[in-house]
């Protein structure tokens, strides 16, 4: 039986232990004049949107983006670009994993991001930096899947919840 592929956790809705969130919002909600769509938030792993995600968001955020759980709201145009950014980069880390155009990118990743902390402290703690490198490029996949994943989240989003008003994506997470 073939082993499971260790995926990054990322929950529909609110969940307190993935302490970093995404929303859409309306302008009505972040003037306080409506009620939060919780029904439509996605809760994701800290640690590997702020290893792996954030330096899309920080490209694509109008602005300066302030963490401590305060709201960031991404205007649907720059959240779709930044979809299709992670889109593109998952294809290119997939099929041309060397390309000097990912040089940037696949400093992000690190094979503790990319396994279970049982895999990582058994095959990989004490490895030297070449096999965590390597190891690295044989799990890609697992970052591939979260890119996707997030970027199909987004999309989405953006089709449901722009007709009822939304205009933007709200990000926030603790320090």
């Amino acid at each position: 039986m073939a082993e499971e592929q260790y995926q990054i956790r990322m929950r529909n809705g609110y969940h307190k232990k993935l302490r970093f969130h995404f929303a859409p919002v309306s302008p009505a909600i972040m003037n306080a004049d409506a009620d939060w769509l919780y029904d439509g938030e996605l809760s994701v792993s800290y640690l590997h949107t702020r290893k792996l995600v954030y330096p899309f968001i920080k490209k694509y955020y109008p602005g300066e983006f302030h963490w401590n759980d305060e709201l960031n709201p991404m205007p649907f145009e720059n959240a779709q670009k930044m979809a299709k950014q992670l889109r593109k980069v998952a294809r290119l880390l997939e099929d041309d994993y060397l390309n000097p155009r990912l040089k940037s990118y696949r400093k992000l990743f690190s094979i503790d991001l990319l396994v279970s902390k049982e895999e990582y402290d058994e095959k990989y703690d004490d490895a030297p930096s070449y096999v965590k490198e390597q190891a690295v490029q044989e799990h890609i996949g697992v970052a591939t899947q979260f890119y996707r994943k997030l970027a199909s989240w987004i999309l989405t989003t953006i089709e449901v919840y722009e007709p009822e008003g939304c205009d933007a994506i709200a990000i926030w997470a603790p320090r």
